[in-house]
């Protein structure tokens, strides 16, 4: 493959979603191999040609080229695009899980799995290996919903042959003959560098305080009349240029739904009810679903359908239905309720399929597609028809 050729095909990855974690993807050209990194909202423009055997990093490289550089070391034979990456695929979560299976069973794909439990993505795993948990090793933890800084210290020694993911990395960077100094960096080494930018916050304080406020005024008022905001303007941008400098329309307005009679007219009608499938109460997304207890707090999988909806179909409170598309379907237990409208219907998740009757989950029926703006996962424009199982 030709240097030339890296940026069309990197487009056509990052617009699926295919890069690697952090946004990369690159091709061996010659001795050397290039290597992009997308730009905001998803284009890539950015090439840059790194030598294989290479000892340091160009400016302009990201610093994940190391991770690259060691596949097409110990790798001679990769010659197309490579994402170099240790794929965060969930087996439960993924949309379209159908094909994410399907993905998983391929003779090819070599995977390996850290984890806690022996969750539905662990099942095929060639190599399962077992992660500490936030008992077992030192992290720091930013500000979410509040604003502290803090410091998370390892309470017990690792279990069993438990390693925090850093240090099995560090593991995987030495047995590839990785030896870059980046590759072998301590935890505390990072956490030191992570925070070293963070006003009136020390390594040793952190650590010895637990938790620390940042350096922000009381009240804290981001935007308060006057204050300037991270947008070219400084401004709430109600004209974005970022939008218009990506294609996309500067002004805010109503898109339907991919999956809508006005986009779709024809899916609409083999299809009419618009699948929702929020959080069950009992769980926090896939986790806790292991959890006993919260199994049985949660029941079972449910279909909250509306009366109309379900009167048209035959179907009663209690009765077991069938949900489904073109692309897959799930059981549950329909509810009549008035908490969903006329045309929509929820499905509480997200359940292990490991751990239901029909193995199976809502995401057997979401799709890949992307959303516009950010690429993110459109769980929520999902058209499927219920029937009685």
């Amino acid at each position: 493959m030709s240097a030339e050729e890296v940026i069309p095909a990197a487009r056509a990855l990052a617009r699926h979603g295919l890069v690697d974690a952090f946004g990369h993807v690159s091709a061996r050209v010659g001795e050397a191999f290039a290597m992009t990194a997308p730009e905001p909202l998803g284009t890539v423009d950015r090439l840059v040609e790194i030598p294989v055997d290479t000892d340091e990093l160009p400016d302009s490289a990201p610093k994940e080229a190391w991770i690259h550089a060691g596949i097409y070391r110990v790798r001679p034979d990769v010659d197309g695009i490579c994402r170099a990456q240790p794929a965060a695929v969930n087996a439960a979560v993924a949309p379209d899980r159908e094909r994410v299976l399907a993905g998983l069973r391929r003779d090819d794909l070599f995977t390996v799995v850290l984890e806690h439990f022996q969750t539905d993505t662990a099942d095929y795993a060639d190599v399962l290996l077992p992660a500490t948990t936030q008992l077992e090793h030192d992290d720091v933890h930013k500000a979410y919903g509040h604003l502290y800084l803090s410091y998370n210290r390892a309470a017990i020694a690792p279990l069993g042959e438990s390693l925090p993911n850093t240090e099995i990395f560090r593991r995987l960077a030495a047995r590839m003959g990785l030896d870059h100094p980046e590759l072998q960096e301590s935890d505390e080494s990072m956490i030191r560098h992570a925070i070293a930018k963070v006003p009136g916050i020390t390594f040793d304080d952190l650590r010895e305080r637990g938790s620390i406020r940042l350096q922000l005024p009381t009240p804290h008022l981001p935007y308060r009349s006057g204050a300037r905001i991270p947008t070219p303007s400084g401004k709430i941008e109600i004209d974005s240029s970022k939008f218009k400098a990506a294609g996309l329309d500067p002004i805010p307005m109503y898109v339907p739904p991919r999956e809508s009679e006005e986009r779709d007219p024809e899916l609409a009608r083999r299809f009419p009810l618009a699948l929702i499938s929020p959080p069950a109460h009992s769980f926090l997304n896939s986790t806790f679903v292991n959890v006993a207890s919260l199994r049985r707090s949660a029941g079972k999988p449910t279909l909250e359908i509306h009366a109309e909806d379900a009167g048209r179909r035959g179907i009663n409170g209690g009765d077991r239905v069938r949900i489904h598309n073109d692309r897959g379907f799930f059981t549950a237990e329909a509810v009549i309720t008035d908490r969903v409208r006329p045309g929509v219907v929820s499905a509480p998740s997200v359940w292990w399929p490991k751990m239901v009757a029909d193995r199976k989950n809502a995401n057997q029926t979401t799709s890949q597609a992307l959303t516009d703006i950010g690429n993110g996962a459109t769980f929520y424009d999902n058209l499927v028809e219920v029937s009685p199982a």
